[in-house]
């Protein structure tokens, strides 16, 4: 492959940026669907609607991705136990904390200002889940649009990605990478399993939908990439089966949703075998990436600056992006301003996501100029001890 352990790949960047914009679009839509309603008189509407409507995928790349990138980091820093597990959570803090928790306290003192009591109580009186991350776990369980669903439902995904952040570590530091590739494969069939049994069961969607274990499968597929990397066997593996892997997947996804006329989470297949077929289509798309030319054509459409801008602000655009959309949709009447042309909504929700995307971009560029990037300062104060990577196949570091 192009890209070796620990080198950066500008492409990844390119890769993250399409995850937070699909999810983006997924939500935008959401907002002004359910504020104002829809009017589909026009072909292409149909064609947006769908396309929107798949763009809750973007969450499973992110986990794909999250699984890739935090795997290679704990591989390529094995060593000492106190500057392993120390490095890793005292980095990952300063990248995360800092801005989560500042998202939440401005939540809760602006709200008010835009009228949103109920909102800011719901979150006041939940508080303890949020800061604890198990919004995932509060939602499964409580499911529902309440108050609050609408400016902090969408962070279910990062108290997901943080419970395996605490657990993964400890499973990389205690065994060699072919055990560890041999977890990730039983990872995403528990997942499967599960879902598959919350189906079964006619248990809440939501289970199979936001628990961790249930959603394993995609940080799992992105792990895997990363162990089969650093394995002369297992890599070449990869590079011969990713390109059917991918067109497979795909074609599964595609099929399906040209059937049903859409991708929604809620379907049956999809909150069961789908997820999984999503996990192996990005961790397919994950390692396809990984081997492009430089020059190439891809990868100069995936290193584009505009993708690798929203991809080096993802962070902070998926935090704030479901509020904003929120509060513009309820304090500008979009649908009065702008209405349907031809019976046709299209022009209108056009105008609603640029704004929306506009604060939202503002407001994550200044985060990271101002807040972000003076706490990412002290991860030098952290250093990996990086390892020299073996590259056989046995059941070793590598």
């Amino acid at each position: 492959m192009t890209a070796g352990p620990g080198q950066r790949v500008p492409a990844l960047d390119g890769l993250r940026g399409i995850a937070i914009a699909l999810v983006m679009l997924y939500h935008f839509d959401f907002i002004y669907d359910f504020t104002y309603g829809r009017e589909s008189g026009w072909l292409i509407d149909g064609v947006v609607a769908g396309l929107a409507g798949a763009g809750w995928a973007g969450v499973d790349l992110f986990f794909v991705l999250s699984g890739f990138l935090i795997t290679g980091i704990l591989l390529d820093s094995k060593g000492p136990v106190r500057r392993y597990f120390g490095s890793f959570y005292a980095r990952r803090s300063l990248r995360i904390f800092p801005v989560y928790y500042a998202f939440l306290l401005l939540l809760l003192l602006l709200l008010p200002l835009f009228d949103e009591l109920a909102a800011r109580d719901a979150l006041r009186d939940n508080f303890v889940w949020y800061a604890l991350y198990l919004t995932n776990i509060y939602d499964a369980i409580n499911p529902g649009l309440r108050a609050d669903f609408f400016f902090v439902g969408h962070i279910w995904s990062l108290a997901v990605e943080e419970q395996f952040y605490l657990l993964w570590p400890a499973f990389v530091f205690a065994f060699g990478r072919r055990t560890l590739m041999r977890l990730c494969v039983a990872g995403i069939l528990i997942a499967f399993g599960l879902r598959l049994w919350f189906m079964i069961a006619d248990l809440p969607v939501g289970l199979g939908y936001a628990l961790m274990p249930a959603r394993m499968d995609a940080l799992a597929a992105g792990a895997l990439v990363a162990l089969a990397m650093r394995g002369e066997h297992d890599l070449a593996l990869l590079r011969r089966w990713a390109p059917s892997v991918a067109i497979v997947s795909g074609g599964a996804v595609m099929a399906y949703g040209l059937v049903d006329g859409g991708f929604s989470p809620l379907d049956d297949w999809v909150r069961t075998a789908g997820f999984t077929v999503l996990a192996l289509l990005f961790a397919a798309l994950l390692a396809l990436t990984l081997q492009l030319r430089e020059r190439s054509v891809a990868a100069s459409v995936l290193a584009h600056p505009a993708l690798r801008w929203l991809g080096r602000y993802s962070y902070a655009t998926y935090l704030v992006h479901l509020p904003i959309a929120v509060i513009l949709a309820r304090k500008f009447d979009f649908g009065e301003a702008i209405p349907a042309i031809a019976g046709s909504t299209l022009v209108g929700e056009l105008v609603f996501g640029a704004a929306a995307a506009a604060i939202t971009f503002s407001i994550a560029w200044l985060s990271w100029q101002v807040w972000e990037s003076q706490f990412l300062k002290l991860k030098s104060r952290f250093p990996y001890t990086p390892v020299r990577l073996e590259t056989s196949s046995t059941d070793s570091l590598s």
